[in-house]
């Protein structure tokens, strides 16, 4: 495993920083936990060693004071739990405070109350501290040879029997407690970013269906009518219309196994099926051009259909002596763009997202694809309109996804 690897918790690739707030947060909750323990220890302690008559002011006054700390760090930590703007900064401080506070007790009571006997307890400590709380590989290993440095510099200054012996086994419950710590975190990254993958899922799961379910019962009825009407005037152009109907039903319920990306031809020829459809009610009244410059390339299924679907309901079908739609493609160095683009009655009302408020229509579908397109193939979508003078769907698609 190379530096890169071991800084990054083994996933290589993965951007871990938005993970932090969680992490932050966890480490708050279980310095809150932590302090009110120690909190408690560290009073009962000196409680009992007065009991018992054991009470000497060098082994109990510290304990009292580390028991004050504790508990204004555990206060502390609630206290930014509320303020998620300093979350991070905030839980690193609280935490790296704590962490040396129990490293100060364990070389008081080990190195200066008994410098000549092996020290058990400082070595507990430096294998513990790193398992506290979850950090950076570089937080852990500063921690570790800060502690180290301050054990070689007490015993190269005190006289002690036992020296290269404390030394090493400092040296070995750093180095335990630095491979135990770093994978205590690499586990919690791994359960975060499979929890990120199946959020991700299921969402585009979820949008798929909710694009699939927003067919609108009248447009069926509309088509099933129309084609009704036709089987008496015009029974050949019935028939067509029929397998238009057939494949565009076909192709939008089999949307629910399409979670990914489509081909560009397969959504042109689904968007050509119903404007082929909506010409079959409206006739002369509207006009479709394709402006299709590049075919080559992949989108979130059921992105084309809807923006053609919104053009031709909310901006056409409200104008009174019918429009175009015009459907273009246009290839950029790092985007391809897909525009839909309508002259009916437009809006000038656009909501805080950029889109039309819901009460104008056609702002769920909207809202979907946008939501698709971001969290599927990592594009945008712009809607600009002008009252009175049609709007425009933008798609941007880049290419390095």
């Amino acid at each position: 495993m190379n530096f890169t690897q071991w800084n990054n918790f083994g996933y290589p690739g993965q951007e871990l920083t938005p993970f932090e707030p969680v992490l932050a947060r966890d480490n708050l909750v279980t310095l809150t936990n932590y302090g009110r323990l120690c909190s408690i220890l560290f009073v009962i302690t000196p409680v009992c060693h007065c009991l018992f008559g054991f009470f000497q002011p060098l082994s109990t006054v510290p304990l009292l004071l580390a028991a004050g700390a504790a508990f204004f760090l555990r206060w502390a930590a609630q206290r930014c739990l509320n303020d998620p703007d300093q979350l991070v900064p905030r839980a690193r401080l609280l935490t790296s405070l704590f962490t040396l506070l129990i490293f100060l007790l364990g070389v008081y009571y080990d190195l200066l109350r008994h410098p000549t006997e092996i020290n058990v307890l400082i070595c507990l400590v430096m294998l513990i501290q790193l398992l506290l709380f979850d950090a950076r590989p570089g937080h852990n290993l500063t921690v570790s040879l800060s502690g180290l440095a301050v054990v070689v510099l007490w015993e190269c200054y005190v006289p002690d029997p036992h020296r290269l012996i404390n030394i090493m086994y400092c040296f070995l419950a750093s180095l335990i407690g630095l491979y135990l710590a770093w994978h205590k975190t690499h586990n919690m990254f791994g359960m975060l970013l499979y929890a990120q993958r199946e959020k991700a899922a299921v969402e585009k799961e979820t949008s798929t269906q909710a694009a699939v379910s927003q067919f609108q019962p009248h447009f069926i009825s509309n088509m099933l009518s129309t084609i009704q009407i036709l089987c008496d005037d015009a029974p050949a152009k019935a028939k067509d219309s029929l397998g238009l109907f057939a494949d565009y039903m076909r192709v939008s319920t089999d949307a629910f196994n399409y979670n990914g990306l489509v081909s560009f031809p397969r959504e042109l020829a689904h968007a050509r099926n119903y404007a082929a459809l909506e010409q079959l009610r409206f006739g002369s009244k509207l006009q479709v051009v394709y402006d299709i410059e590049s075919e080559d390339f992949l989108l979130p299924a059921l992105t084309l259909q809807p923006l053609v679907e919104n053009a031709i309901t909310h901006g056409i079908g409200n104008k009174r002596g019918g429009g175009t739609v015009t459907i273009a493609t246009r290839e950029e160095p790092d985007n391809w763009l897909i525009t839909v683009k309508d002259d009916g009655c437009g809006t000038d009302n656009i909501a805080a997202n950029g889109l039309p408020p819901q009460q104008e229509g056609g702002f769920i579908g909207l809202a979907n694809v946008r939501q698709r397109v971001e969290s599927i193939a990592r594009g945008r979508l712009h809607f600009s309109s002008i009252k009175n003078k049609g709007a425009t769907v933008t798609v941007v698609l880049p290419k390095e996804r």
